[in-house]
């Protein structure tokens, strides 16, 4: 075992990954730093406009994947070096969830479920006055 780890030591292949591991490891750094700075960018934008900034929140998901691939190559889970050394992570940037258009869907089923509660609310009502509190389930019509 002792010569394991001698060969192991000497072999330049295995620092040149740790080479590549620290200055990846220095990139994720950066990383994070820049995504604090969409997450609060997003904030504002979001509570000044209503809605999400789509381009940011696009380049978000995207930053999302590039640290997942930064994660993989420093944990020797992943031999191809990530961006730079290989295409940076693209998205399919769907439409936010919160979509105007379904934001309208939304409140147009929301508008019918409270006219569904009003119209029971007033069949209970025309029940309940209906009914003799003295004479147990028997109407008074």
């Amino acid at each position: 075992m002792n010569h394991d780890f001698k060969k192991n030591i000497r072999n330049s292949e295995q620092w040149y990954k740790v080479a590549w591991i620290i200055l990846f490891m220095v990139a994720y750094s950066v990383v994070k730093v820049v995504l604090f700075a969409i997450v609060v960018v997003q904030i504002i934008y979001t509570l000044i406009f209503s809605e999400q900034q789509q381009r940011l929140r696009c380049f978000a998901a995207q930053l999302a994947l590039y640290i997942y691939q930064l994660v993989q190559f420093v944990t020797y889970n992943q031999e191809e070096k990530p961006f730079p050394f290989s295409a940076w992570p693209e998205v399919d940037c769907q439409p936010s969830p919160c979509d105007e258009s379904e934001t309208e869907e939304h409140d147009q089923s929301r508008e019918d479920v409270k006219e569904e509660v009003k119209t029971e609310a007033v069949v209970v009502e025309a029940e309940i006055v209906n009914t003799d509190p003295h004479k147990k389930g028997e109407s008074n019509v």
